[in-house]
């Protein structure tokens, strides 16, 4: 791979121990390239598949950062409405019409004691539960619901730190503030084929991960599904135009082995897989 620009930034090769951290390297890495004079929008984090991204906008919206996604903002998606207007409901008695209360005060009583008082977590817990039983039937397939559960995961995430309901929803308030005013821009975060034609100053690629990229379906079938995953690493590569860094994560909370990618141990620096 030739390049005609002067040469740049060393390839940046990051690990996280596992996914949260990886996606908290990842904002406050665009936080450096902030600081060092990077605009946002200037930025891209280009993901293989996209249950890379709630965890990556959690960490996002937990440094202050805006961000352009090809979905909705996260606060935004109506499984993240569900839950949230599931919680206050629990905590506060009040609700929309849009609940199945039946169903809801069913999964609250399965999971605590009638009278029990619940916490913000035990909130979330419950009304999480809700979400994903509530549209079973809305799922097309398995990878819908699969990215639903990653969402909610992430609004895990972004619960945790809260004490209580008011403090949640101030932030989430405050969250929708900061993405809708960027006068530095947003940093941008789409699939790598999204990104095809693009380029950015500087490109973040995360997930270097055997079953990530190269994708766990090209390692079950042929040679040539290997070979559109390497072009694949490479489109990510060459959408850099100054500043390369790749991430991956050192395991998978809930996966006994997680190892890094053979495209890794191709570049130079990279640990060998």
């Amino acid at each position: 791979m030739v390049t005609d620009n002067d040469a740049g930034e060393e390839l940046e090769i990051l690990q996280g121990d596992n996914e949260i951290a990886e996606a908290e390297l990842i904002a406050k890495k665009v936080m450096e390239l902030a600081e060092a004079g990077y605009r946002l929008d200037e930025i891209a984090i280009l993901a293989r598949l996209y249950r890379l991204m709630p965890l990556i906008e959690g960490a996002l919206i937990k440094e202050k950062t805006p961000y352009n996604a090809s979905g909705e903002f996260f606060y935004d998606r109506q499984d993240m409405k569900t839950t949230v207007v599931a919680m206050e409901y629990l905590l506060t008695g009040c609700t929309g019409d849009e609940l199945n209360l039946e169903l809801l005060i069913g999964i609250r009583e399965d999971l605590y004691a009638h009278h029990e008082e619940i916490s913000l977590r035990a909130a979330f817990e419950i009304a999480s539960t809700y979400t994903m039983i509530k549209g079973e039937g809305e799922y097309a397939d398995e990878d819908t619901k699969l990215l639903k559960r990653t969402y909610l995961d992430a609004l895990e995430y972004l619960v945790t730190p809260h004490q209580d309901l008011d403090q949640f929803l101030t932030h989430i308030e405050e969250a929708r503030k900061v993405n809708q005013s960027s006068p530095g821009g947003k940093v941008n975060l789409m699939t790598i084929h999204q990104a095809k034609g693009l380029e950015f100053k500087c490109v973040i690629a995360p997930g270097l991960n055997e079953g990530i990229l190269p994708h766990v379906n090209s390692l079950e079938q042929t040679i040539l599904n290997l070979e559109e995953e390497r072009r694949l690493m490479y489109v990510a590569m060459t959408r850099a135009m100054e500043r390369l860094i790749i991430t991956y994560r050192k395991r998978q909370m809930g996966q006994p082995i997680t190892v890094a990618s053979r495209f890794l141990g191709k570049l130079v620096g990279a640990p060998q897989p």
